[in-house]
């Protein structure tokens, strides 16, 4: 009667706190609960799972193992075992999934992977500048920037678009 999830209802209502009510469903899918709102995720644990696959199974690589070479991700559904073995196929590596809620997930997934394109685009611009790679990987995705949320990846996404006609001219 009054829209929303019932996830947002029972918040709304008081009976639950976002923390809690993941850690119920946690609970229940018996898969420990994330919560990676305030989490700070390393520049190089983001380079294992591209952005578009990371939309497409709602997972966010977190952290990674070394010594153990497992990628441990937050996912929106991590008893889906197709899903797991599609990443662990992607990324190399043995996948520990965590329950992080769908919303939460999303917001988080944007933010990230704008910060990474951003830091990615400097690391570019510094090699074209200075001549020299100072990272791993200098690749950016432009139309990534351009698709993105962010008014700054935006506005990054359509000066590398107008630099690459001026380029070719």
């Amino acid at each position: 009667e009054q829209g929303g999830t019932l996830r947002e209802q029972l918040i709304a209502l008081g009976e639950f706190t976002e923390q809690s009510f993941g850690a119920r469903v946690a609970q229940f899918l018996r898969v420990p609960y994330l919560s990676v709102q305030n989490r700070q995720i390393p520049h190089d644990v983001l380079k294992f799972l591209p952005q578009e696959k990371a939309e497409k199974y709602l997972a966010l690589p977190i952290e990674f193992d070394k010594k153990n070479r497992r990628l441990t991700v937050a996912m929106a559904d991590p008893t889906d075992m197709s899903a797991i073995d599609n990443l662990k196929f992607a990324v190399g590596h043995t996948i520990i999934p965590r329950y992080t809620p769908e919303e939460e997930l999303r917001d988080k997934l944007q933010h990230e992977y704008a910060q990474f394109a951003e830091r990615e685009l400097v690391a570019s611009l510094k090699k074209e500048r200075t001549g020299r790679d100072d990272s791993v990987s200098a690749v950016v995705d432009v139309q990534a920037l351009l698709n993105a949320d962010q008014a700054v990846s935006k506005l990054l996404g359509q000066l590398l678009s107008l630099a690459a006609e001026h380029a070719s001219e």
